[in-house]
């Protein structure tokens, strides 16, 4: 385990609009404000949604795209820097008409009604690094 101290968290309250794409708008967000280290969380209702899981043994996302709307149940993820420029890194937790969940990686969404996200922003920057043995860029807290 190695661990980083964050300090000087700022929170802000983002809503997104219906139409807007969620990891788009909030990589735009965080470029624009130079965010280098964040988490946040979030609710609301997305639609065409696509979602990813990590096959580690073939090094490669699985993709599946979630037609229509659906409730967002959880969105959690963070921010740092992945080649010098601002990363989006979320995971969903999407609810169907018949409650029934699907989650995943958030490679994208398009907002359906609104979401509701809580950014906390943090001084540090946290970079990401490729690392061999997942071949996934892994955040570095050396």
């Amino acid at each position: 385990m190695r661990t980083l101290p964050l300090t000087h968290p700022v929170h802000t309250a983002i809503t997104l609009a219906r139409g807007e794409s969620v990891v788009a708008a909030l990589t735009q967000f965080a470029t624009e404000h130079g965010i280098e280290a964040g988490s946040f969380v979030g609710l609301g209702a997305v639609a065409d949604s696509e979602i990813a899981f990590y096959d580690l043994a073939a090094q490669t996302y699985r993709t599946r795209v979630i037609p229509g709307e659906r409730e967002v149940v959880s969105l959690v993820g963070n921010v740092s820097l992945k080649e010098g420029v601002p990363f989006v890194h979320a995971h969903v937790a999407l609810g169907d008409p018949e409650m029934a969940v699907v989650g995943g990686h958030l490679v994208e969404a398009t907002v359906a009604v609104t979401l509701e996200i809580s950014l906390t922003t943090f001084a540090e920057s946290l970079t990401r690094a490729f690392d061999e043995e997942t071949g996934l860029a892994l955040i570095n807290v050396t």
